[in-house]
C-alpha cells in the first residue's frame, strides 16, 4: 500500500499471471455472457495434450421465429350467365362449364390450327387417298345432280393437297405421259395447300379453259403419271382441279373478259363442243371475232346430249 497525502492507496493486483485473464464480467449488469459460435470452437489451452482428440463442440442452435398460420382465402366462384347456349354456376369442373378460350366457337382459329398441323414436307408419308368420292347409288339414281360427293371432297381437299411432293421431275403435267393439256398441277397443288385460290385459278386457266369440264370428266391420266402412284395411291389431282373452278364460280371470279385489241378477222367454229368452244376462247383471246355455230338448240356437243 502506499500513503498519499494522509490517504492509504492500496496498489492493484499485479500479478503478471493474471494479466492474460479473460474478463468475463458483462459490461450491463443483470445480461449473461454470450459464447459466439468462433467462441465456442476455439480450444480451451494452447498446450497439446497427449489424450485422444476431443470432439469440437457443437455451436447453440438458434432460436427460431415460430410460424404463423396461413390462411387461405378462396376466390369467389363466378356465375356464367350462358356459354354456347347453356347455362352455368360456377367456374368449377364438376358443371362441364368451359374456360373461355374453349367457350367460345371460333371457326376460323379452328381451322387455322387444322392448317398448321398439316404437313405439306412428308405428307405423302402421311396421309392417305380420300376413296370415298361418289354418292351413295341409290340417292344418286333418284335425281339429276352431280355424281361426286363434293362435300366430303372438300373437306379434305388441303389434305390431299398436302400429299403432292412437288417432284423435281413431275410427270404429271408432261404432255407426253401425263395430262394433255400441260396443266401445271404441282403449282396449283400448292397453292390450294396455302389457301390462294385466285392465284389457283390463274395458274390452272393458262393452260386450260374449260377446267370444268375436265374436273368431272376427264379420265385423269395425270393421276396415272404421278410419281406418287409408283407405290402409293396418287394424289386427287382431278378433284383439286374441279374444285378450284366450282370456288371460283361461287366468288364470281368467272367473268367475259374481251381482249384490248380486235384483229379484225373473223373465224367460224362448227361445233359446239368442248374442243369447238376451247378453239373458240383461245381465238378470242388472240383478238378475232369468233362465231360458233351448232345445229342442236343447246350448245355443249356431247357433254350435253351424251
Amino acid at each position: 500500500s502506499v500513503t498519499v497525502n494522509g490517504d492509504c492507496i492500496t496498489s492493484p493486483n499485479l500479478d503478471i499471471r493474471n494479466a492474460y485473464a479473460i474478463d468475463n464480467t458483462p459490461a450491463v449488469p443483470g445480461m449473461r455472457h454470450v459464447v459466439l459460435p468462433a467462441e465456442a470452437l476455439e480450444p480451451d489451452s494452447d498446450e497439446d495434450s497427449d489424450d485422444e482428440e476431443k470432439s469440437p463442440k457443437q455451436p447453440p442452435k438458434m432460436p427460431l421465429m415460430p410460424k404463423m398460420p396461413v390462411k387461405i382465402i378462396a376466390p369467389p366462384p363466378v356465375k356464367i350467365v350462358e356459354v354456347n347456349g347453356q347455362n352455368g354456376h360456377t367456374n368449377g369442373h364438376t358443371n362441364g362449364v368451359k374456360d373461355i378460350e374453349d367457350s367460345i366457337n371460333d371457326v376460323g382459329m379452328k381451322k387455322k390450327k387444322r392448317e398448321n398441323l398439316l404437313d405439306k414436307t412428308r405428307g405423302f408419308v402421311k396421309y392417305k387417298r380420300e376413296t370415298k368420292l361418289y354418292r351413295d347409288p341409290e340417292e344418286r339414281q333418284h335425281d339429276w345432280e352431280e355424281i361426286f360427293d363434293f362435300k366430303n371432297v372438300r373437306r379434305g381437299l388441303k389434305t390431299q393437297a398436302a400429299r403432292c411432293m412437288d417432284c423435281g421431275v413431275p410427270f404429271c403435267h408432261s404432255t407426253s405421259h401425263g395430262c394433255p393439256l400441260g396443266n401445271i398441277i404441282p403449282k396449283f397443288n400448292d397453292l390450294v395447300f396455302h389457301n390462294d385460290w385466285k392465284e389457283a385459278l390463274n395458274q390452272l386457266t393458262q393452260t386450260n379453259n374449260f377446267p370444268e369440264f375436265t374436273g368431272r370428266v376427264c379420265p385423269a391420266p395425270c393421276e396415272g403419271a404421278c410419281v406418287l402412284g409408283i407405290n402409293e395411291p396418287p394424289v386427287t389431282i382431278k378433284n383439286i382441279e374441279c374444285t378450284i373452278i366450282d370456288n371460283a364460280f361461287d366468288n364470281g371470279w368467272i367473268k367475259a373478259t374481251a381482249p384490248r385489241n380486235r384483229t379484225g378477222k373473223k373465224v367460224a367454229i362448227v361445233g359446239s363442243g368442248p374442243s369447238g368452244l376451247a378453239a373458240a376462247d383461245q381465238l378470242n383471246k388472240a383478238g378475232h371475232t369468233v362465231t360458233v355455230y351448232e345445229r342442236n338448240n343447246r350448245c355443249g356437243g356431247l357433254l350435253m346430249y351424251g
